[in-house]
């Protein structure tokens, strides 16, 4: 197992063609966004699963940019514009 070497490895290729990168470690904290965030995933992961359906696609990389165009489109009650 050389689980520590791969994560290093990946780690030391993305600082070096990336070099403003920076590393946090520490614990993931569940503040009260966490539920939408993971809401937000869930709806995307069942948006994409129904268009590859419908589209009969297994591409599912090329399919996320509609994905992505419907979501951003869909109305939020929370956003209101004055």
């Amino acid at each position: 197992d050389n689980g520590i070497e791969f994560v290093n490895s990946v780690i030391n290729d993305l600082y070096a063609m990336w070099s403003d990168v920076k590393i946090v470690h520490g614990k993931l904290t569940y503040s009260q966004s966490q539920g939408s965030i993971e809401r937000a995933n869930r709806d995307v992961k069942d948006m994409l699963a129904t268009w590859m359906a419908e589209n009969k696609s297994t591409d599912w990389l090329c399919e996320l940019k509609f994905i992505q165009f419907r979501k951003n489109r869909t109305f939020h009650s929370g956003i209101i514009n004055n």
